[in-house]
C-alpha cells in the first residue's frame, strides 16, 4: 500500500508540474510530461512484490495444524 500512495502521490505532483508548465508556456507541446504508463508499470510492480513477500512469508506456517498453533499459546 506504501508503494501505491508513493507512486500515486508522484504521480498527483507530475501532474500539477505538467499543469504549472502549461500555465508558464501555453504554446509548448507538454503531452508526453506526465508517464501514465510508467506509473501503472510500478503500480502493478508494488503489488506484485507485495504479493510475492506475503506468499513467501506465509508458505512456512501455512503447514502447520490450527490446533497445534493454538495449543502452543
Amino acid at each position: 500500500i506504501g508503494g501505491l500512495i508513493g507512486v500515486g502521490i508522484g504521480l498527483v505532483g507530475l501532474i500539477m508540474f505538467q499543469t504549472g508548465l502549461q500555465f508558464l508556456s501555453p504554446g509548448a507541446d507538454l503531452s508526453g510530461v506526465v508517464p501514465y504508463g510508467t506509473a501503472l508499470v510500478l503500480m502493478a510492480l508494488c503489488i506484485l512484490v507485495a504479493l510475492v513477500a506475503a506468499l513467501v512469508t506465509a508458505w512456512g506456517p501455512s503447514g502447520e495444524k490450527p490446533l497445534a498453533v493454538l495449543r502452543a499459546e
